[in-house]
């Protein structure tokens, strides 16, 4: 493996450690008689009664009336994560001071959450259609579903951090973990209402957002591409010194000698074949850098090397 290559895994696995320790997976719920709050959360664990929050964009209600009237037609989406967090129903009293047998003749409040992705053109009348068409779709298939929570996303790979779009909750009065046992029973939606969350500033976010995915005058793809012929360009240097002066001592060519004219060659060989890929994408050493560590942030696959 090439000393670029090294380079990069480190990049990529300190990436990792930084955003493991921020991203928390959270998870909540909603109503249906729709209304929106401030706030927001990322996705958390399944199964407690009271669902963990973390902070999320800021949220902005929407005004109900103003969706009506114009119509919004529902996105098409993408379901990227299901989860199943089902409990039981329980009484007005904690889990701890339920015998057994209590337990035992308790129904289930079934409880479904789902991330899904919306892509990144729309308008934030949009949300809420969608979220009702998901919640009446999963409603269809399952009609003793008690609660639900959506996390919108722009796209798929930010599933697991703070939403970025919104989050819907339906459950009794909008609030997770509501359900009594007769509502579980019954499966009565009387009290049911969709409580809708929408990132601050949204459509202002879209537009920065559809902003950063061209950068340096490339596409999204164009640039997995650049870094990853920069990739194979270093991973040959790498090669070819070692064939020159292989540094390996099973080889029958190894001498001590080699290591240091290894190291002279492949950095040697590196600039003529990054040079190489700078000159027929008409890019600079900075950009080219820039373009790897973003591959490193977003946790970009490397190539296949042989």
């Amino acid at each position: 493996m090439s000393r670029y290559m090294l380079v990069i895994s480190f990049l990529c696995l300190a990436s990792l450690l930084i955003l493991g320790a921020s991203c928390v997976e959270d998870s909540d719920s909603g109503s249906y008689s729709s209304s929106t709050v401030k706030g927001s959360s990322a996705e958390t664990s399944a199964g407690s009664e009271e669902l963990p929050t973390a902070t999320a964009p800021q949220s902005a209600s929407v005004d109900e009336s103003q969706l009506v009237e114009q119509k919004f037609e529902p996105l098409e989406y993408e379901i990227v994560l299901e989860k199943d967090l089902s409990l039981k129903a329980l009484k007005d009293k904690p889990f701890s001071q339920h015998s057994t047998k209590e337990l035992e003749a308790l129904p289930m409040n079934v409880r479904k959450q789902y991330s899904i992705s919306v892509g990144e053109d729309f308008k934030a009348g949009q949300i809420e259609p969608t979220v009702k068409a998901l919640i009446d779709s999963a409603l269809a298939k399952d009609a003793d579903i008690d609660e639900i929570v959506v996390f919108v996303y722009t796209v798929p790979d930010l599933v697991g951090e703070a939403f970025d779009v919104a989050k819907a909750e339906w459950a009794p009065d909008g609030k997770w973990g509501s359900t009594t046992p007769e509502i579980a029973e019954s499966n009565d939606r009387g009290s049911y209402k969709l409580v809708l969350t929408i990132c601050e500033d949204l459509e202002e976010y879209l537009v920065l957002r559809s902003e950063k995915v061209e950068r340096f005058g490339f596409s999204t793809e164009e640039r997995k591409q650049i870094f990853t012929e920069l990739v194979l360009a270093e991973d040959r240097a790498a090669k070819e010194a070692e064939e020159l002066y292989p540094i390996d001592p099973l080889d029958p060519d190894f001498s001590q000698d080699n290591l240091m004219k290894n190291i002279d060659k492949e950095d040697e060989l590196c600039k003529v074949y990054t040079s190489q890929v700078y000159e027929q994408y008409g890019i600079d050493e900075d950009i080219a850098d820039q373009i790897s560590s973003e591959a490193c942030e977003k946790r970009w696959p490397m190539p296949d090397i042989e």
